[in-house]
């Protein structure tokens, strides 16, 4: 599936009030999740958990002069879901990185924060560049640590909007290329049709007869923006 997203201007407005449109979107966005999640917070961490897969998004951040800095940006979804169904395993990283953007924005608003930097190494900048057009700036730079990877979200509302409209934009899409894709992948047929929400998927399956060329990715991710 190919996933079309269009650059977009930087966008700065006034101090953040969430309007009623927002909190409309913001309401479908919640019912348009293919999976379930947990959120464990502590003072700089939090860990969005997706139930059904075992897939993980850990971002560390911190409030400093009116920004918040996202420092870590982890996703680990080394798990057999890929071998069982690409297709399904696809649709959960990018299901995964969107929760986390879109809770990212919740979280600097309620810090009161106009900007939201991201200061990643380069693996986990990768999990973010796939989404270009939700990221205003990028930049390179090294530190004693090693090389880090910069980018800015600006939190307005019309930002916000935006990120969510496109947020929810790409799930429809996902969701419609799953429910496709269900006639040639029987373990994606079962867990739409028959898995119950909240529940660990089962992996000790008979791999699919066609597993070997279904390799690569069934949902393209969508492309960084150069």
């Amino acid at each position: 599936m190919s996933i079309s997203l269009e650059n977009n201007q930087d966008v700065q407005g006034k101090r953040p009030i969430k309007s009623l449109k927002e909190s409309i979107i913001t309401s479908r966005l919640a019912g348009n999740k293919v999976f379930s999640y947990s959120v464990k917070r502590t003072h700089s961490t939090v860990v969005l958990h997706q139930l059904e897969t075992g897939f993980s998004l850990s971002m560390k951040m911190e409030k400093i002069e009116g920004t918040l800095r996202v420092t870590s940006f982890a996703v680990k979804n080394e798990t057999p879901l890929f071998y069982v169904s690409t297709i399904l395993h696809d649709a959960a990283t990018i299901e995964l990185v969107l929760q986390g953007l879109t809770s990212l924005f919740t979280y600097a608003e309620r810090q009161d924060t106009f900007e939201i930097v991201f200061m990643l190494p380069q693996n986990e900048a990768e999990n973010l560049k796939c989404f270009g057009c939700f990221v205003d700036s990028h930049s390179s730079f090294m530190t004693r640590e090693g090389i880090r990877v910069s980018f800015t979200l600006y939190n307005t509302p019309e930002s916000r909007e935006l990120l969510l409209e496109k947020a929810e934009s790409i799930k429809t899409q996902v969701k419609q290329e799953l429910w496709k894709a269900q006639k040639g992948d029987h373990y994606l047929k079962g867990y739409l049709q028959n898995h119950k929400r909240g529940e660990p998927l089962p992996f000790a399956l008979p791999k699919p007869q066609n597993a070997n060329s279904n390799k690569g990715n069934v949902i393209a991710f969508p492309k960084a923006q150069k």
